[in-house]
């Protein structure tokens, strides 16, 4: 299984992220890069991050202006997380960085 999968998730759920996944020394979402640490480069927690890039893509490339809409879309990420999770659950995928596109 590949990036694919992780991306046909996310559509299945009516998200399709435009984005750049970028490695760094964290893992977050932010103004439209994924950062991702190395050893975080696994398919829930891409699912996790890539749907907070469609979050931010849905409220007009904005962050959450308060912090009750921050915790609703992190809540949000992790259901996606979660249920990927239990779809793919011991599926092997191949992820890398790049730019994340429709």
């Amino acid at each position: 299984m590949c990036m694919d999968i992780v991306l046909a998730f996310l559509l299945s759920i009516h998200c399709a992220p435009t984005t750049v996944i970028t490695p760094s020394n964290a893992t977050f979402f932010l103004n439209g890069v994924v950062y991702v640490r190395p050893d975080m480069m696994k398919p829930g927690v891409l699912v996790h991050e890539l749907y907070h890039a469609c979050q931010y893509e849905k409220a007009g490339n904005q962050s959450a202006k308060s912090w009750g809409e921050w915790q609703q879309r992190e809540y949000d990420a992790k259901i996606a997380e979660i249920l990927f999770n239990e779809k793919h659950d011991g599926d092997e995928i191949e992820v890398w960085y790049g730019v994340v596109s429709d």
